[in-house]
């Protein structure tokens, strides 16, 4: 009986099982009938599980460390705090500038007599040499009114270092007069209508002459720890007012300037005429001063005679001279220079030189017609590079002007050019005939020291052969 009731109970299960459908993996996933004839009662197929976001258990807190003690801040720094305090005079001439600079690199320039001033930062080098420098300077006591003499005064706060007195040390001399012209300008007596101040070079030291109104001429050089008194030129005052009064200042430029040879300088011109007054700066005078300025600035150089040493005088030589309004060489070595003044120099192709004279009149009218031919073209870049040629300059309204040609000269300036030939050629040719007469009314042979002329009268404006 037992088990006939076993053997029913599992036909039961058997059927139960047979009744249920074949479970599928999802809507897209079928199972074929060979798969399902194929599994066997082992196969089992698990639900897909997803994974679910889980939060994590906070972990408990933790004793933490109390802050650190923080320190007190540090003092600000006080950028404008000065480090340099210099103020340099000269009384007689009534200059009276000052420097100061503080710990941001800033340095502040002042004309204490006009109130013009200079800002300039990122100084911090400039004042860390006077912080060096100024400690080891030896001041004198200044003599008993000595308005002449040059006083420098300064302090450096941050140190406590100061000192005053006459300041005659040569090197802070020029440095310190360097500095403040190029600063604020170069610095004239009260009263000048006109002035001209050089800077160093390596052929000379700067220097400044000045003219007033009451006819006074001052002269000093940067290094000069007393300033000499001042001449008196009277004779002067007439003929640099007419020199003035011809100038339309309004259309004068503030600068002009050339391409420089080696060792030439920066000079400034002052002029001033009733209430205008003009700083220009002239780079490379001799190449380009203008014309119109030639005659005062001439008359300003002629005052600087005999300034300087001769041992600071150095072998810079311009490739032209100042007072040329007109030059012009040949292809064969012959040359003719023209003075604003009418001198004329003309020189042969053997290196033998000629001086005579024309009228202004003359020398100004050959220079405006070739300005106005239209075939100078500015500057004079093909003179100083060597090129071959011909070779026409002239000074005009804003410097000089240049023109080179070969063989013939252009139509333009032919017939100028054959005036220049005739010039050139005829003071060759009368000094020439000047120095043989002379050799026959002295029946004397010429000594060797003394150069013979002698003149080949070829086309000059056609080249030599085998040039």
């Amino acid at each position: 009986m037992p088990k006939l009731i076993l053997t029913v109970i599992a036909a039961v299960f058997v059927l139960i099982g047979c009744s249920q459908p074949s479970p599928t993996s999802g809507p897209t996933d079928t199972v074929g009938d060979a798969e399902v004839e194929e599994s066997t009662d082992e196969t089992r197929l698990l639900p897909t599980i997803y994974p679910t976001a889980t939060s994590y258990p906070t972990p408990p807190p933790t004793n933490t460390r109390p802050p650190l003690p923080t320190s007190p801040p540090a003092t600000p720094v006080d950028y404008d705090q000065l480090v340099v305090d210099l103020k340099y005079t000269i009384p007689a001439i009534g200059l009276e500038r000052s420097l100061s600079g503080d710990v941001s690199g800033r340095l502040k320039i002042v004309d204490e007599t006009t109130g013009f001033d200079n800002e300039r930062r990122n100084q911090a080098g400039i004042l860390l040499e006077l912080q060096q420098s100024l400690p080891d300077l030896a001041l004198d006591d200044l003599p008993e009114d000595c308005e002449h003499c040059v006083w420098l005064e300064y302090s450096l706060p941050l140190t406590g270092d100061q000192d005053q007195g006459w300041l005659q040390d040569v090197r802070m001399l020029a440095s310190v007069e360097n500095f403040m012209a190029m600063a604020l300008g170069p610095h004239f007596p009260p009263g000048t209508i006109a002035g001209l101040r050089r800077i160093t070079t390596q052929d000379q030291i700067a220097h400044t002459v000045a003219l007033t109104e009451d006819g006074l001429l001052w002269r000093w050089k940067a290094t000069e720890s007393e300033v000499p008194e001042a001449e008196n030129i009277d004779e002067d005052d007439l003929l640099l007012s007419s020199l003035i009064s011809d100038l339309e200042l309004s259309e004068l430029a503030p600068i002009y300037a050339a391409a420089c040879p080696d060792n030439a300088g920066i000079e400034t011109l002052y002029i001033k005429s009733e209430d205008t007054e003009r700083f220009i700066d002239l780079i490379c005078p001799e190449l380009a001063l203008p014309t119109v300025l030639l005659p005062l600035y001439l008359n300003l150089d002629a005052k600087t005679v005999g300034m300087l040493d001769d041992e600071l005088e150095g072998d810079y030589e311009p490739p032209l001279a100042q007072e040329t309004i007109l030059y012009y060489q040949t292809e064969n070595g012959f040359h003719l220079t023209l003075f604003y003044d009418g001198q004329l120099f003309a020189g042969d192709d053997g290196g033998n030189v000629v001086s005579d004279t024309i009228t202004v009149t003359l020398a100004v009218s050959l220079t405006d017609e070739l300005l106005e031919s239209g075939f100078m073209q500015p500057g004079v870049d093909n003179y100083l590079s060597g090129a071959d040629g011909n070779y026409l300059i002239i000074r005009g309204p804003d410097g000089l002007y240049e023109q080179v040609w070969t063989g013939t000269a252009e139509p333009a300036i032919e017939a100028i050019v054959e005036r220049l030939n005739n010039l050139l050629l005829n003071a060759l040719s009368s000094a020439a005939a000047d120095n043989i007469a002379e050799e026959e009314s002295s029946n004397q042979e010429t000594p060797a020291a003394t150069s013979t002329i002698t003149v080949t009268l070829t086309p000059l404006n056609t080249p030599t052969p085998g040039q």
